[in-house]
């Protein structure tokens, strides 16, 4: 089954961070054959990487069991630069995302409205860099991203913070609280042919902030694809298609709160892909134990 945990009930308060109730979550370390998988590739800095950008964008995502990740990095290891930091190529990011007290975001996503929103503070721990976000995912299916770099995490939005989320949100969503805690690891990759990156995250952990409810998810990968523009070609997506491993519109943010407030919110929308997520968890396979 996949890993649950409830402790005692931990409110927000000015005393309980964020940052500490994510810290208590260890992640995995990384198994051995991904670390040498990465090693075989050309790196990219993260000045180059950011070059690319990509605010604006196509988005497209697949979810598998990590037993592939090896077989696949193989395949990638002549066509993709891997960013490095500081020697280091697996980086941990960390994340609270905001919602309305109904769970608006949460609700929009899963009701299939188009022109919806995702607001999250960010942190990439390695660096220490942290930033408030806005995503936007369009009719057209595109995803805006809006960010300002900020201090560091918080369980009350400052008053700048406030003000930048006002100047972009509609009014109706402009008391927003911590809904979601959620941390994982990422390998970020950029084409050597295409403006194009491809992110890899697995290890995800997510925990509902009132309950103190956790999930961890360990075998899980999830794969992203960011181009600016759907017809733009793409090895990676080819490599998927050979694998038969289909498109998903799966959130990370969206099943964190299904696995771990489920009796706050519907969840009719993802029952199929939280099915999917038991069939990966329970899967045997001993390098992702």
């Amino acid at each position: 089954m996949i890993n649950t945990e409830t402790t005692p009930t931990a409110y927000l308060t000015e005393e309980t961070s964020p940052v500490s109730l994510m810290q208590n979550s260890n992640l995995n370390p990384a198994p051995f054959e991904l670390f040498k998988s990465i090693r075989l590739f050309d790196s990219i800095t993260l000045k180059e990487i950011q070059n690319i950008g990509l605010m604006n964008r196509i988005d497209t995502k697949f979810v598998f069991h990590g037993e592939l990740l090896p077989r696949l990095l193989h395949q990638l290891t002549n066509y993709y630069n891997i960013l490095e930091i500081e020697d280091s190529r697996i980086f941990t990011y960390e994340n609270i995302y905001w919602d309305t007290p109904h769970f608006s975001f949460y609700h929009n996503h899963h009701n299939g409205k188009l022109n919806r929103y995702k607001v999250r503070h960010r942190r990439y721990k390695e660096t220490s860099a942290t930033f408030l976000e806005i995503k936007f995912k369009s009719n057209k299916k595109r995803t805006i991203k809006q960010r300002m770099s900020v201090q560091d995490l918080h369980n009350k939005m400052p008053s700048t913070e406030n003000m930048f989320l006002k100047q972009r949100l509609p009014v109706e969503f402009h008391h927003l609280q911590p809904s979601l805690f959620g941390t994982y690891k990422r390998i970020t990759f950029a084409s050597k042919k295409s403006n194009e990156r491809v992110t890899i995250d697995f290890d995800a952990q997510f925990q509902n902030p009132e309950s103190s409810k956790k999930v961890h998810l360990k075998k899980l990968v999830i794969a992203e694809v960011k181009r600016p523009i759907a017809l733009a070609s793409s090895l990676f997506l080819d490599i998927m298609h050979n694998y038969r491993i289909h498109t998903s519109s799966f959130s990370k943010y969206c099943i964190g709160c299904s696995m771990t407030a489920p009796e706050q919110i519907k969840t009719n929308r993802f029952k199929m892909q939280l099915r999917g997520l038991n069939f990966i968890e329970l899967k045997d396979n001993h390098k992702w134990n």
